[in-house]
């Protein structure tokens, strides 16, 4: 039987973004504050500590050339106002999109209200 509460919970941060609906979203602001910010919000009801971790894009890596024969998606500048694609998948095809992304969300974490002795952390993408 598992724990009723975790000392810490580790996610994907590109694996909630793909997951998580996002029907209805008008703007990357009502994304972070409707969908990405209460889904993490309800991790921390069952741990103390939550670390969101995220890909990073590295040019000419193989991993890089697997994303490139997928195709590339439609190119949209993230930034709290902007209108939030009609494509989420299309979006997401695109890594300067997710690497903007990433740093957009991230950067949304540090309004975060988290509960009493709960904690939120997020990597940078940068070494």
């Amino acid at each position: 039987m598992p724990p009723p509460i975790y000392d810490c919970r580790i996610l994907d941060g590109a694996a909630i973004v793909h997951s998580l609906p996002a029907v209805g979203i008008k703007t990357f602001d009502q994304y972070s504050e409707k969908v990405f910010i209460p889904f993490l919000q309800s991790q921390l009801n069952t741990a103390m500590r939550v670390d969101i971790v995220w890909d990073t894009y590295v040019p000419d890596s193989l991993k890089e050339a697997t994303r490139e024969k997928r195709g590339k998606g439609v190119r949209r500048k993230v930034t709290g106002q902007a209108k939030f694609p009609t494509s989420w998948m299309e979006f997401l095809k695109d890594s300067q999109n997710k690497n903007e992304l990433f740093a957009f969300l991230t950067s949304k974490l540090e309004d975060v209200n988290c509960p009493p002795g709960g904690s939120l952390f997020a990597t940078s993408g940068k070494c």
